[in-house]
């Protein structure tokens, strides 16, 4: 049996991202989602291999539309202890269908790590959201470029854990 997540690479969230800004994400996204949740799954919340270094986690959402519930994974970044997810999608110029939902349904499930807990996501007002995507994009300079390629204000959302 193969390691799950042993073939996942930047090429893949370079092939996922070009999917997502086509406007009509489809199997490609799905295929490799897949992989990544197995992935981080079989290894504790880490996704082996040249992805190592991005800080994942799983966000289990209930869709806005299907009312069923999704897994997304999501780079996350910590900031002041605070935990936040960006809605870039690459610079599409829709939000994410994850995004659409926490509007929707706040309440969602976290995997980080080996760590499973609910909480709530909560997309920050502008004035917030402005200063944390600036530190953001000073750590990851990725997400500026995303914002450039893109009308849309991309939206920080903040995971509030349960308590």
């Amino acid at each position: 049996m193969s390691d799950p997540g042993a073939s996942l690479t930047g090429r893949d969230l370079e092939a996922m991202i070009a999917d997502v800004r086509s406007g009509r994400p489809g199997h490609v996204t799905r295929d490799i989602n897949s992989r990544f949740i197995e992935a981080f799954r079989a290894h504790g919340g880490v996704v082996p291999g040249e992805l190592s270094r991005v800080p994942l986690i799983l966000v289990t959402v209930i869709g806005a539309k299907s009312g069923r519930a999704r897994t997304v994974p999501l780079a996350y970044v910590e900031v002041e202890g605070r935990l936040f997810v960006i809605a870039s999608t690459g610079g599409a110029k829709e939000n994410p269908a994850w995004f659409n939902s926490i509007v929707a349904n706040p309440r969602v499930e976290v995997e980080i790590r080996a760590d499973t807990y609910r909480a709530i996501a909560v997309p920050l007002p502008d004035g917030e959201r402005d200063r944390i995507f600036s530190i953001v994009s000073g750590q990851t300079p990725g997400f500026a470029d995303y914002q450039s390629r893109t009308t849309r204000k991309i939206p920080v959302v903040e995971i509030r854990r349960e308590t």
